[in-house]
């Protein structure tokens, strides 16, 4: 599903264990990962990364997203966007086009809004989020929107699991 040949690093932002990561790095033996996430978050994946055999390719990163993330080919942002608000979630992406290397990429994995009155979970998750934290779920409209602000071109989506999407960018060469 995301094409990690080309790619040397990847950093799975507010990864927690490394699920995400973890899975790309057994399929590319090639690819390296990089797991951020808060301090007393990312002891857990330096545990499944020793687990899996990874501890070579892998590394914990124990940082703020808000305020850096490591430099990187491919950054990973799944069920993370979603938490805050439009404000919080450009600053997020905006630490990742800050850090991202040349040529690199933006892997976000979330739930998709859909048009008004379609049958779904999705707006029942986005008043869970709006009630329960400062994020709320979005449109790809709404997605792309975001992303473009940060710096980053909008590539493509590929849906899996309706309503989940794997979107897609790239940096943006004159940022």
């Amino acid at each position: 599903m995301i094409d990690t040949s080309k790619v040397k690093l990847a950093a799975d932002i507010g990864g927690a264990s490394g699920t995400l990561v973890h899975r790309l790095m057994r399929a590319n033996p090639n690819l390296h990962g990089i797991v951020v996430d808060l301090p007393e978050v990312v002891r857990s994946a330096e545990t499944a990364a020793r687990e899996l055999g990874l501890s070579n390719r892998s590394a914990a990163f124990p940082s703020n997203f808000f305020e850096y993330v490591p430099a990187a080919d491919l950054y990973l942002l799944k069920h993370i966007l979603h938490d805050w608000s439009d404000n919080e979630a450009l600053a997020i992406l905006k630490r990742c086009r800050e850090s991202i290397q040349p040529g690199g990429r933006l892997v976000v994995i979330e739930r998709l809004l859909g048009e008004m009155g379609e049958p779904a979970l999705g707006p029942l998750m986005d008043l869970h989020m709006m009630v329960n934290f400062t994020g709320r779920e979005r449109t790809l409209d709404e997605f792309r929107a975001l992303i473009e602000k940060a710096g980053f071109h909008f590539s493509k989506v590929t849906r899996i699991r309706p309503p989940l999407a794997v979107i897609e960018a790239t940096a943006n060469e004159h940022e």
